[in-house]
């Protein structure tokens, strides 16, 4: 139990849990680098694919 980690939008671990005791980590967080990341790297919008899911959203 135990191993929770914060992960930055490149996939760097930037904080990582000690032991299995309670713990809070934390991470200082870039959004402009964040906000970069998501338009240029990995455009949600971009890889959508309604047409692959369509037959579970629909009532």
């Amino acid at each position: 139990i135990g191993g929770s980690l914060i992960v930055a939008p490149t996939g760097e671990i930037v904080a990582r849990s000690q032991g299995s005791d309670d713990q809070v980590i934390i991470a200082e967080v870039d959004l402009d680098r964040c906000q970069e990341i998501r338009e240029n790297i990995f455009n949600f919008s971009e890889h959508r694919k309604p047409e692959e899911y369509s037959l579970i959203t629909e009532g």
